[in-house]
């Protein structure tokens, strides 16, 4: 997978990095590192306004003055950033990490809607009560937590 789920909000002014490679893993040789990652973008459209999702298309990715949005970046080694800037507000954009170990592959990807400026980082961190006597809690008794990462 991508660290960070496969589906966020990222703001045009502020930096990006997506981690393909500290989760990903050759289940016949868990220690081993992948080879080599590749990485593809698709445009998926307007990023929508209510984060409800976005028509399909097939347009490649384009950074606001018209480059390739991958063209000048390097994530053979499974990391693939962004500079502030580099991303194109307003777009809904999938982009996919495919890993190799051989000639073994598998891909994740993660969705992400652009919105202009720099919104908020957010982290949300499940924790469930200490309970001695039950062996697991149903999900109605959990809490979730938040903490704002960057202003």
């Amino acid at each position: 997978g991508i660290s960070g789920g496969s589906r966020r909000t990222a703001g045009a002014d502020t930096a990006l990095q997506l981690d393909a490679r500290s989760s990903s893993y050759d289940p016949d040789a868990p220690g081993v590192p992948l080879d080599s990652y590749t990485w593809s973008c698709t445009d998926l459209g307007p990023a929508p306004a209510d984060g409800a999702g976005s028509s399909p298309s097939t347009a490649p990715c384009v950074t606001a003055t018209g480059a390739d949005l991958l063209g000048s970046s390097d994530g053979a080694s499974g990391i693939l950033n962004f500079v502030a800037g580099g991303l194109p507000a307003g777009r809904t954009l999938n982009l996919t990490a495919s890993g190799m170990r051989g000639v073994r592959s598998a891909a994740a990807f993660a969705v992400v809607d652009v919105v202009a400026g720099s919104p908020p980082e957010v982290s949300l961190d499940v924790q469930q009560p200490s309970v001695s006597t039950r062996a697991s809690l149903p999900v109605d008794d959990a809490s979730l937590s938040g903490v704002i990462l960057a202003a």
